[in-house]
């Protein structure tokens, strides 16, 4: 299981390469 600040950093990473 990932860690908390693991998926916030993957999900502001996704949003970077989104936009």
């Amino acid at each position: 299981m990932l860690s908390r600040t693991a998926v916030l950093r993957l999900t502001a990473d996704y949003k970077v390469n989104c936009f």
